[in-house]
């Protein structure tokens, strides 16, 4: 018999073999799974804030454009103003006659009431919407602005309501200024 000088080949290394015959896996790092959650986690966070809503952005004025002539408080003439104070004094009414003196219809008046005290001071004030008057047999009813509007040139009853009226208020006719004057074409 003789031997043979031949090495025998090798196949390699020999791995162990784990049940089943196959060969162990080797653990990996979760660094990779943590790594792509991150990721699509942002991707979904940048989605949200692109799709959510945003608020209006005012819009530039159009050039060109014109704004239209608007009513003014010398358009209203009040006259032959006269005061009603309630008999518990918390309230006054104050009626008259208005006057539309200007182009456009009125469809909204509203006036400051000021009070004054007796030595001249202002008590105080509370502004106040006008409200038409028409005559229906032999008394007034309110007719609002909005539904029965002033015309141009028109000239109505009016009434103005103050609720509460400021302590120390001499009890004299209380002055008119008219603040919001609306108009309709």
């Amino acid at each position: 018999m003789s031997t043979n000088p031949r090495i025998p080949e090798s196949r390699g290394p020999q791995l162990e073999r784990g049940p089943g015959g196959l060969p162990p896996v080797k653990p990996k790092s979760g660094t990779t799974g943590v790594t792509l959650a991150i990721i699509v986690a942002l991707l979904l966070l940048g989605a949200v804030f692109y799709f959510m809503p945003r608020a209006p952005r005012a819009a530039p004025p159009r050039p060109g454009a014109e704004v239209p002539q608007q009513p003014t408080p010398g358009q209203i003439q009040l006259q032959n103003v006269n005061m009603a104070k309630a008999p518990t004094g918390g309230s006054v009414e104050l009626d008259g006659i208005m006057t539309n003196s200007g182009p456009r219809t009125i469809n909204g008046i509203a006036v400051d009431v000021v009070f004054q005290r007796a030595n001249g001071t202002i008590a105080g004030n509370q502004e106040a919407p006008i409200m038409g008057l028409k005559k229906e047999g032999a008394t007034f009813i309110q007719d609002d602005l909005v539904k029965n509007p002033i015309k141009p040139g028109d000239t109505r009853p009016f009434r103005v309501t103050v609720d509460r009226v400021p302590q120390g208020w001499n009890n004299e006719m209380p002055a008119l200024r008219i603040v919001t004057v609306t108009s309709h074409p």
